[in-house]
């Protein structure tokens, strides 16, 4: 009967060890990339959502590199990158010259944030405005210089529920004119007044929430309260109430329609309007 003496036997256990120490580092290894992995197919889910790939106006998330989605109403929005989108209202274009940018910002702990900045120019909407007859709702007795808007805002959207999306912004509009405007010259309608207003008293701050999901699977809810806040001692108060069904035509067409409940402290009185809402949009698949 062969005995190993102890040479042999230390070689033995020392080839075992450095086995086992091998073992253990592949192993680390493998984890490490599992986890690498597991997190990257996390974070592509986030991006990629469904809901978020065809309902992403109004959070944090951006439209997906070259892909394009636009509404009659809704702004127009193209992917520049994973990190950048462009905007531009089509329908405002013509009396409210008008672009944005939204940048993604970070995303911890399933917390998607990104800022918006815009610049509109507002005067021709206030001189198409102001005339005789019809359409005419100032007096043609006032002129108006150059008007800019600059918005900039923070936006955060957190997956709830398995199947909703809540979003909440905080930004403010700030005005730019080079000349005197009459305080006078308000145009007082709803969703109109209360994105004006700073151009007369410097800046409006604007506060929101929102919250969207799935109903069935070409069916959807979008239901949204913003508040603007004007610092003046008078008519400074604004709220918007959306609630909306989306549904989907198909790959490329989505349909919008609901309500919006609109409450404000105007020159004139505090008033109460609700107002329907219908868009059709339109998209990259």
């Amino acid at each position: 009967m062969y005995c190993p003496n102890n040479a042999e036997a230390g070689r033995a256990e020392l080839n075992i060890n450095i086995t086992i120490s091998e073992l253990k580092k592949h192993n680390m290894k493998r984890i490490f990339l599992y986890i690498i992995a597991l997190l990257i197919v996390q974070e592509l889910a986030a991006q990629s959502s469904p809901l978020m790939n065809r309902w992403s106006y109004h959070t944090a998330f951006l439209m997906r590199k070259n892909k394009y989605e636009s509404g009659i109403v809704q702004p127009f929005r193209y992917g520049l990158s994973n990190r950048v989108e462009i905007d531009a209202n089509v329908l405002q274009m013509c009396v409210v010259p008008n672009a944005g940018v939204k940048v993604f910002l970070a995303a911890p702990g399933g917390f998607q944030m990104a800022s918006e900045h815009g610049i509109q120019y507002n005067t021709l909407l206030f001189k198409l405005l102001s005339r005789k007859g019809t359409g005419g709702i100032l007096s043609p007795q006032f002129s108006f210089p150059n008007m800019f808007t600059i918005s900039n805002s923070f936006v955060v959207t957190k997956l709830v529920f398995d199947t909703a999306y809540v979003s909440a912004r905080a930004g403010v509009y700030l005005s730019m004119r080079d000349g005197f405007l009459d305080p006078l010259a308000t145009i007082d309608f709803p969703l109109i007044y209360p994105r004006t207003s700073h151009l007369f008293n410097t800046c409006t701050f604007r506060l929101g929430a929102d919250i969207r999901g799935k109903i069935k699977r070409s069916w959807g809810y979008w239901f949204d309260v913003q508040f603007f806040v004007v610092p003046v001692h008078e008519h400074n108060f604004f709220m918007e109430n959306t609630g909306t069904i989306m549904c989907n035509l198909g790959k490329n067409f989505r349909l919008k329609a609901g309500y919006k409940l609109c409450y404000g402290d105007y020159p004139f009185g505090k008033q109460w309007h609700l107002l329907p809402t219908l868009d059709l949009v339109f998209g990259s698949k």
